[in-house]
């Protein structure tokens, strides 16, 4: 066969068989470096796993419970300073909460912040001088109220021993009026030791010269 008629017949082999080759359906992947996050996205088209993301909010919830509650953090401590530490932290968590819920939305957008930075930290550190008085089986069984009162109601919190009930610290503010002076948020707090006769001043918060709205309002 003639060199010139050969290289027509390769030709006209080419032209009629182009694209009629499948790839193959299962091509040697490349290597990925997602592909972990891949299969653990398999479920969830916002790439989290449904499992994973249960799990991811487990562990808020759980750090949140022990956030707050008192008698699971104590659990994890037999150490009387780590305890005085841990009241701190628990006292100051338990004041941003309660004193937020007790304002209300009209005075927390103006007091809020300067309650946080200002009262909260004085009254965590009173809290845990106060603990350092108080017997370590004390320190394991305090408990805090969570209902601070409404209207004009002076009481944000109150640590007490919840074997008995006694109450051991009241922490409350008060509305003062002095004359031509507008009002003010008057933070204290009262101790059991002196049968809560006394008036322990944290700071001041002033309002307005307007009487300011009753306690979650």
């Amino acid at each position: 066969m003639p060199k010139w008629f050969r290289k027509i017949v390769v030709t006209f082999v080419t032209i009629i068989t182009l694209g009629t080759v499948v790839p193959s359906a299962n091509p040697v992947p490349r290597e990925n470096p997602n592909a972990n996050l891949d299969v653990l996205g398999q479920n969830n088209p916002n790439g989290t796993s449904d499992s994973r993301h249960e799990v991811i909010i487990d562990i808020k919830e759980s750090r949140k419970r022990k956030k707050y509650d008192w008698s699971t953090l104590v659990s994890e401590s037999q150490d009387p300073d780590e305890l005085i530490d841990l009241l701190s932290d628990f006292a100051s968590e338990q004041a941003k909460e309660q004193g937020l819920k007790k304002f209300g939305p009209v005075i927390e957008n103006r007091i809020g912040d300067t309650y946080n930075q200002t009262i909260v930290p004085k009254f965590s550190e009173a809290v845990a001088k106060i603990g350092q008085s108080l017997d370590y089986e004390t320190l394991l069984n305090l408990s805090v109220s969570e209902k601070p009162s409404a209207g004009s109601g002076e009481r944000i919190l109150h640590f007490f021993d919840q074997r008995t009930g006694q109450e051991l610290i009241k922490f409350h503010v008060r509305r003062d009026h002095p004359p031509k002076d507008g009002y003010w948020f008057n933070f204290h707090y009262h101790i059991a030791a002196d049968n809560f006769q006394n008036h322990y001043e944290i700071g001041k918060i002033y309002w307005d010269k307007n009487m300011p709205p009753g306690w979650m309002a």
